[in-house]
């Protein structure tokens, strides 16, 4: 099913429709192929982006080709892959599409030869010898070869400016997806190869990036390097995926969670919903960890039997607890889950949230969370535990904001029962078991 802005959660259309109207006025602007960056951390709806952006391209009645940089990265080269998609998404080429096809093929044949002569002259290694596609080929000299590839690139490139000149008034659109999840020496090549190779007037380009990832790949092939200088000689410009915003994590849990909520008490539907959307964007999640969170809480729910689902503390820390599971796994999640944290640490930990985020309105969103997460690491109704935790809740809570005391919050949890096990660990080994199935 195509996916369009109609599907869009974060409110993203509006950056579509300016990157379409910037391309149409400006892929003609450069002698060369326009290439743009979109850059985005990991998980944070490039993919998404795209798709939903080439069909409003498509819309526009734009030519427009997709191709996923990953899903081909166990080739050497990515000529093949980008020729391939040119012959497999565009429609009525007629000749050009076999001669567009057999220019790929000798391009990526000429690369091979000259990579193998090189190897077979410094090592006594002969791989031509090795693959029997090539054992039959006459052996050329590398001068010879090298100019035969480039007449071959040349022949390419005028191919290409013919297949352009024939839609004249629109660009002509490639999107590349998921090229910092390649392999680094072929996210590089890839890069290299629209410089080289495909760099026509009137295609533009579009790299779905994260830009961290990237110019760690050019570092694994390069050692430390400018960076930034060294991508400006293959990217124009660069765009960045706006931030989401607080309210747009709220849409995402009415989509994920709409058959899901039967499962709470409907009192607390709107409170849960509120507080996912304080503890998602205290943590800065991308929207793919907020939809992780999504379905891990409200699976855990559906599935396990979690003591005290009417009582909304108990949801708040099975909340926190989940949304730290998919931030830090593997040390924070495991340090809380097994009671191995210690108050104080745990204070710690929950200062550096809020010193990153901005509470705004929030002060008593903020003291609620704080007090509910102190209540659920204790295991026992002593003075001294709760007399820790108050000190530690005094020391972190936003004074600008209303909240019980931890002994408060203690019997509210219990609803005046005393404590007899730790509200973590119990919700830690439900998450454990759900993830042992799950995984």
């Amino acid at each position: 099913m195509n996916m369009t802005f109609d599907d869009d959660l974060f409110a993203r259309k509006e950056l579509g429709e300016n990157l379409m109207r910037y391309v149409e006025d400006n892929h003609m602007f450069y002698d060369e192929a326009l290439v743009l960056s979109l850059n985005g951390k990991f998980g944070s709806g490039k993919t998404c982006f795209l798709k939903m952006w080439q069909q409003l391209l498509e819309d526009k009645k734009h030519t427009v080709i997709y191709i996923n940089a990953w899903q081909s990265d166990f080739m050497d080269s990515p000529i093949v892959p980008i020729t391939g998609e040119l012959i497999q998404q565009l429609k009525n080429l007629g000749p050009k599409e076999k001669k567009l096809q057999t220019l790929g093929n000798a391009i990526t044949r000429g690369s091979i030869s000259i990579s193998a002569q090189l190897i077979h002259r410094y090592t006594g290694i002969d791989p031509q010898q090795v693959g029997k596609e090539s054992q039959n080929e006459p052996q050329e000299d590398i001068v010879a070869t090298y100019i035969k590839q480039q007449e071959k690139l040349n022949e390419l490139r005028k191919l290409l400016s013919q297949i352009v000149e024939s839609q004249p008034e629109k660009p002509f659109i490639i999107l590349v997806d998921e090229l910092d999840r390649a392999r680094p020496d072929y996210s590089v090549h890839f890069i290299e190869a629209i410089k080289h190779i495909f760099s026509v007037q009137g295609i533009c380009f579009v790299l779905a990036v994260d830009r961290k990832r990237m110019e760690q790949s050019v570092e694994q092939l390069f050692g430390k390097i400018d960076f930034d200088n060294y991508y400006r000689r293959f990217v124009q410009r660069e765009i960045s995926l706006p931030p989401i915003k607080a309210n747009h994590f709220g849409l995402v849990l009415d989509k994920i969670g709409k058959k899901y909520h039967d499962i709470f008490p409907k009192n607390y539907i709107d409170d849960i919903k509120d507080d996912f959307v304080f503890i998602v964007g205290m943590l800065d999640f991308t929207p793919r960890e907020v939809e992780q969170v999504c379905d891990l809480y409200l699976q855990l729910f559906s599935t396990n039997n979690i003591k005290k689902i009417n009582n909304h503390l108990w949801l708040v820390a099975t909340l926190f607890l989940v949304a730290i599971n998919v931030k830090d796994r593997e040390n924070l999640f495991h340090q809380i889950g097994t009671g191995e944290i210690t108050t104080e640490k745990l204070g710690e930990e929950l200062k550096k949230y809020k010193l990153g985020f901005a509470l705004q309105n929030n002060a008593s969103k903020w003291n609620f969370l704080v007090r509910t997460v102190l209540a659920a690491n204790l295991d026992e109704n002593n003075e001294s535990g709760i007399a820790q935790a108050e000190a530690v809740f005094r020391s972190i809570k936003d004074a600008r904001g209303s909240g019980l005391s931890i002994t408060d919050t203690l019997k509210d949890m219990w609803q005046g029962a005393s404590p007899h096990f730790r509200p973590f660990s119990h919700i830690y080994k439900k998450l454990q078991k759900l993830q042992f199935l799950l995984d």
